[in-house]
Order: structure tokens, then sequence, then C-alpha cells
């Protein structure tokens, strides 16, 4: 959880093409949270933080943006419940 919490604040997006075609695109063959389309670095960590601290949030592609902003501040929350190991 400490690797992905770094990432928190990380607004890169990592967009599918709408078409489906992977082959010609720069993400080629699985990628992480391949079921979005869209998706933050900042918002797949707190995905994946939720799914390891058990949350009951389970983000869809249809999410929006306030329902992300609203997850990672549930998990920014929680990690500082956790002992975390300080780097």
């Amino acid at each position: 959880m400490t690797f992905l919490a770094d990432f928190l604040t990380d607004k890169t997006l990592r967009e599918l093409p709408e078409n489906g075609d992977r082959e010609n695109s720069k993400y080629q063959g699985d990628c992480a949270a391949v079921t979005f389309k869209r998706v933050t670095v900042r918002d797949f960590a707190a995905e994946r933080i939720a799914s390891i601290l058990h949350l009951p949030d389970h983000p869809r592609a249809s999410w929006t943006a306030a329902q992300w902003t609203a997850l990672r501040k549930e998990v920014e929350l929680r990690l500082t419940e956790e002992e975390l190991p300080q780097p």
C-alpha cells in the first residue's frame, strides 16, 4: 500500500482507443485497469488500495470524477489509520 499511496496524486491519464484497436496504439496487449477506457494513475492506485483494504466501493467505467474523488478521499483517510512503513 505504501508503494501505491505514492501514486495517489498522479493525474496521468491512460486512455484506450475508442475503437478498441490497441494493436495500433501505445497500449498493446493487456494493461492495468483494462476494463476502464479512461483512468488516471491516481484513480487506479486508489482502486487497488481500496481493494486491499476491503472497502465497499467497487469502481465502474461509468464513475464520475466526483465518485473517484470520494474514493481517493476515503482511501487517504483509511491510510492514516494504517501503520505503513516510512520511506
